[in-house]
C-alpha cells in the first residue's frame, strides 16, 4: 500500500510541476517513473514467471473439464 501512495504522491507532484511551467522536467520524471515501474514489473515476472505460468495452466485445465 505504501508503494501505491508513493506513486500517487510522485504523480501528483509531477502534475503540479507541469502546471507551474516545468513541463519538460515533469515529463522526463514521469517517463523515468514509468521506466522504473516497467523494470520492476519485468523483474518480478522473471522471478515469479514459472509460478504464474503454472497457475494459469491449472486454471485453463479446470475450465476445459
Amino acid at each position: 500500500m505504501k508503494t501505491i501512495n508513493r506513486t500517487a504522491s510522485a504523480t501528483g507532484r509531477l502534475w503540479l510541476r507541469a502546471r507551474h511551467g516545468h513541463s519538460g522536467q515533469a515529463y522526463t520524471e514521469y517517463g523515468m517513473l514509468l521506466v522504473f515501474i516497467g523494470i520492476a514489473l519485468i523483474t518480478s515476472l522473471t522471478f515469479m514467471g514459472g509460478t504464474v505460468h503454472n497457475l494459469f495452466q491449472n486454471v485453463s485445465v479446470h475450465i476445459q473439464h
